[in-house]
């Protein structure tokens, strides 16, 4: 953070740094202009393997929180698969904050800040619709599974064994 490294302005929704193993550095500043002060920082990518946000005041870091993925989730808002990160800002002011993330997969860094309550219901609203995904595709493969027992054609072993797969790959 002492360093005078400069950062690319990125103008992308969701930052995309392809396949790699290095760590990247992420520098953005909020303003807070509503009544909450508690905030959180969600970024949706479970896939990470170490993120911490440092928060920066006067040019000196104030605190950091760390979360590695394969690690107990005690440093995270929320019990889920996504990185979570609560945060202080008073009305009007404007924080620097600085992100390190790495991966050994696709970095993928969609950050959103929310307040608690709406991040709750967003991360229901996933998870719903996921239960919905898997009860779906295991549906279809009990009903497969059954035209193949029921009528010994060999072309729905192939179905079942497709949707098991589909279905894996989507969970992980």
């Amino acid at each position: 953070l002492k360093s005078n490294v400069s950062f690319e302005e990125s103008n992308s929704e969701v930052l995309n740094f392809g396949i790699t193993n290095s760590t990247y550095w992420l520098k953005f500043t909020v303003s807070n202009h509503s009544d909450c002060r508690n905030l959180v920082l969600n970024l949706e990518n479970p896939l990470l393997n170490a993120a911490t946000l440092y928060i920066v005041k006067d040019s000196s870091v104030v605190d950091s929180i760390s979360i590695e993925s394969y690690k107990t989730q005690n440093n995270r808002v929320f019990d889920h698969q996504f990185l979570t990160f609560k945060f202080f800002i008073e009305y009007g002011d404007n924080v620097t904050y600085y992100f390190k993330t790495n991966s050994n997969m696709q970095l993928l860094i969609p950050l959103s800040i929310y307040q608690k309550d709406d991040l709750a219901n967003n991360l229901l609203k996933f998870d719903l619709r996921t239960g919905i995904f898997i009860g779906f595709m295991l549906a279809m493969l009990l009903y497969n599974l059954f035209l193949f027992l029921s009528l010994k054609d060999l072309q729905y072993f192939y179905y079942v064994n497709y949707i098991l797969w589909v279905t894996i790959a989507q969970i992980a």
